[in-house]
């Protein structure tokens, strides 16, 4: 008994269901989001209790916008389901929030039934998954991107893409489903960011940037001389630069080297490109073609420039004594004359001057003239000049008044370098040598040996007496002997 009141009552509960749901209206859309130009699809189900007759409208419903797009006369049949299938294309005004209304009215427009569907969005944004082989590129290598592309749906979705390299449309091609572009880099490419840009241009877009990274290689190493010549002394001076790829420049520690004309090394430095080089040549460097030589990596680069020859020869008189100095940079091979002059007598010094870079020697005037006041003239070829001037004036002469020339030196002085001036003449040199004191030791002690022997040979000075009285006596008888006659 108890058992057929549970049947009874679920039984009745069906049927109570049952004639509800018949009683119904419902209206769907396919999905949540569409992007602009995407069908909405719109499924409408009516179940009535009773034959009515009348018309289907539907209106769409949206933030900014809001019209009728649908209108259907039905007839719908007792407790008979009816399915209304239709369709509308999203467009701009659509995009936001949305929904559909569908409305069952009778001919009266009386609203039989009436239901909205769920929210939906339209919108022109499209998404994407995008990769990127790697960050960092040598100047030729391949860029490759890749990835797909999604309605916000998440359907796939087909279209144009274009491929940007710093702006500049590189390549445009229809998308279907995944994509790869691929961007070669030019062999010339700038150092530094880059960027590479995915786009979808249509009523939906994306727009994906990527920055890439370009190695600068140094391909190029430069050096710039300012000038061909220099004379010595004067400071050279070179720019050192490193180029990449572009052409533009790379600052890195360059090994620079200085060779001499004979592959002589002088010297060797670290200095950052485009830094200015500078070396402040020897007052005696001697003349030829200097070799700047920079290294970097594998690169190398030379630049030359020329010493010139510099003749100069500088006169000073110091003390009685005439200072030539050789001040070029090449060996000086001439005669020097030297003119002297007082107030009665005129005096000519030649001497050959042969003097390497750097060299002195001495003109002693108290030895070549008697002392006395004098004016002393030197005359200068092109290789000479005056140590006194401090202008780039040519001096064809140099002249010196009121010199006064005394020899101080005693007589073993004198004596010795008398010797010294014999005994260098002799051997080629006009120093005194262990030889040459030597010499000098053996004629001292012949002068002492002969001058005792002769003064061991010397008559007394009473025996001069007696002598000088003869010879008076003797003069005297041969004069009276003539008077007589």
């Amino acid at each position: 008994m108890r058992l057929i009141f549970i049947l009874l009552v679920a039984l009745f509960a069906t049927l109570l269901f049952s004639s509800l749901s018949l009683a119904e209206m419902q209206t769907f859309v396919d999905k949540n989001f569409y992007n602009l130009d995407d069908q909405i699809r719109i499924n409408t189900s009516i179940v009535e209790n009773k034959t009515q007759s009348g018309f289907l409208r539907m209106q769409l419903l949206c933030s900014n916008l809001s019209f009728q797009f649908y209108l259907l006369p039905l007839s719908i049949e007792q407790n008979k389901v009816k399915q209304i299938s239709t369709e509308l294309p999203s467009s701009e005004q659509m995009m936001g929030q949305c929904s559909i209304e569908a409305s069952f009215v009778d001919f009266s427009n009386n609203i039989i039934d009436k239901r909205s569907s769920d929210e939906f969005n339209v919108t022109d944004k499209l998404y994407g998954y995008f990769r990127q082989d790697k960050e960092i590129y040598k100047p030729e290598e391949t860029v490759i991107i890749g990835g797909y592309i999604k309605k916000a749906s998440g359907e796939d979705f087909k279209g144009k893409l274009d491929t940007y390299f710093d702006g500049m449309l590189i390549e445009s091609i229809d998308l279907d489903n995944n994509f790869e572009s691929y961007l070669k880099l030019n062999e010339t490419i700038k150092g530094g960011k880059h960027f590479v840009k995915i786009t979808i241009n249509g009523k939906n877009k994306i727009e994906k940037e990527f920055p890439i990274f370009v190695e600068s290689e140094p391909r190029k190493l430069l050096v710039d001389i300012k000038q061909i010549a220099y004379l010595p002394g004067e400071t050279v001076k070179a720019s050192i630069s490193i180029k990449d790829q572009a052409g533009d420049s790379i600052r890195q520690d360059v090994a620079i080297d200085l060779v001499s004309e004979n592959n002589n090394w002088l010297g060797g430095w670290k200095i950052n490109s485009d830094d200015v080089f500078e070396y402040k040549l020897d007052k005696f460097v001697f003349p030829g073609t200097y070799t700047l030589s920079a290294t970097f990596n594998s690169l190398v680069a030379n630049a030359y420039f020329n010493v010139s020859e510099f003749r100069k020869l500088d006169f000073n008189i110091q003390d009685n004594i005439i200072v030539i100095e050789n001040l070029g940079n090449v060996a000086y091979n001439d005669t020097v004359e030297v003119y002297l002059e007082s107030k009665n007598k005129r005096y000519l010094i030649s001497k050959k001057v042969i003097l390497n870079p750097g060299e002195i020697t001495k003109i002693e005037l108290y030895k070549e003239v008697p002392d006395n006041i004098y004016n002393v003239t030197v005359p200068l070829n092109r290789e000479s000049t005056q140590s006194i001037n401090l202008t780039n004036e040519t001096i064809d002469i140099i002249k010196i008044s009121h010199i006064k020339v005394q020899d101080e030196r005693t007589l073993v002085q004198k004596s010795g370098d008398k010797i010294n001036e014999i005994t260098g003449a002799f051997l080629g040199g006009g120093t005194l040598s262990y030889l040459s004191i030597f010499i000098i030791g053996i004629l001292l002690s012949l002068f002492i040996f002969f001058n005792i022997r002769r003064l061991k040979n010397k008559p007394s000075k009473s025996e001069r007496a007696i002598k000088k009285e003869i010879r008076r006596k003797e003069i005297n008888s041969m004069l009276k002997e003539l008077t007589k006659k």
